[in-house]
């Protein structure tokens, strides 16, 4: 038995007791299982707390709670959920190995991975993951921070929603607050989220692929953790700009230089991430990266951080369409360059 099986096994037989404390937090019963090995989880907790005060502790006890139920409609307790999450760490740690030493990620089609994304277990387990990492990875964290920010700043009330890759339907909630939500999810394993976030009559989920065939259909379009998982995203973000109303806005993230076993497109950088979104007709608006490391770095490094290869980063957008007059000025800049 390794370290790290024996400390989550000693915390799994520990958590029973510890529900006993009637006033103990969802978040209070999962800091108390991230000791020995798994101390540096600990450490990033710690760290958000210290940098996003009540905000994070307020976010991440809603997130670990609604994980909770989650679980148990499965049988799976929240010690089960963490040895699900340190085993998918020590896999991407893996891919980042075999990336540093290849240059290229491991799969680049669908097809490739179908027998694995496909499978009921995976689909469980990558929104054990997916949701997990918000209180434990600054990363996600700070992207969902971001992504709330950005639309409180963009999105009136009233505006139509459209979300690719719905996931835990977190996001979906958030959006729900400002009108109505249409989501699409391959992952039938999210209509339990859908119910327990009571997103009835607020969010239509719908389980299956959403083939972009509407024009001006939406004020907002948010595709998050969504692109690095096809093989074409520029053809959703095509898709997406199809869809938007003129005057509307989306929210795009890219995960930059980081391999997993179901990330297909390699975006080497955040140039590249800017000049694909620009390329299907979006001018960005906003930005803001993320860094993926449980270490602390100061605020003013993270873009320095972005550029340096050895960091995997998710780059964040918030974009508009481009008005007539300013897909003609970049005609008229690409020919003078040609003319050089």
């Amino acid at each position: 038995m390794n370290s790290t099986t024996g400390v989550i096994r000693d915390a799994a037989a520990g958590a029973a007791r510890e529900r006993a404390g009637a006033d103990e937090t969802a978040v209070g019963r999962l800091v108390s299982l991230l000791g020995g090995d798994l101390e540096l989880y600990r450490f990033a907790v710690a760290d958000l707390t210290e940098r996003y005060g009540d905000a994070y502790l307020a976010d991440a006890e809603f997130t670990v709670a609604r994980l909770e139920e989650f679980a148990a409609r499965h049988g799976h307790s929240l010690a089960h959920v963490l040895r699900v999450y340190v085993e998918f760490a020590e896999q991407a740690v893996r891919e980042a190995r075999e990336f540093a030493r290849t240059g290229r990620y491991r799969h680049s089609s669908e097809e490739e991975i179908e027998h694995v994304v496909g499978a009921e277990q995976f689909q469980l387990e990558y929104l054990y993951v997916l949701t997990l990492s918000t209180p434990l990875n600054r990363s996600r964290y700070e992207v969902s921070r971001h992504f709330r920010e950005a639309v409180r700043r963009g999105l009136a009330p009233g505006a139509r929603c459209l979300e690719i890759g719905g996931g835990n339907c977190l996001d979906a909630l958030f959006l729900s607050g400002y009108g109505p939500v249409a989501v699409y999810e391959k992952n039938p394993k999210s209509l339990v989220w859908h119910e327990l976030l009571g997103l009835g009559g607020k969010v239509d989920l719908k389980i299956e692929y959403y083939a972009f065939d509407g024009r001006a259909d939406y004020d907002f379009v948010s595709m998050i953790e969504l692109l690095e998982h096809v093989s074409d995203p520029a053809a959703y973000l095509r898709g997406a700009h199809r869809v938007l109303a003129d005057d509307g806005c989306a929210y795009l993230t890219f995960a930059v230089r980081m391999p997993q076993l179901d990330h297909l497109y390699q975006f080497d950088s955040v140039e590249e991430c800017r000049q694909l979104a620009e390329a299907a007709g979006f001018r960005v608006v906003e930005d803001y990266c993320t860094i993926n490391t449980h270490q602390p770095f100061a605020e003013g490094e993270r873009w320095a951080m972005a550029a340096d290869p050895k960091y995997a980063v998710t780059y964040c957008c918030l974009v508009r369409k481009q008005t007539g007059r300013e897909a003609a000025a970049l005609i008229e800049d690409f020919n003078d360059d040609l003319e050089l």
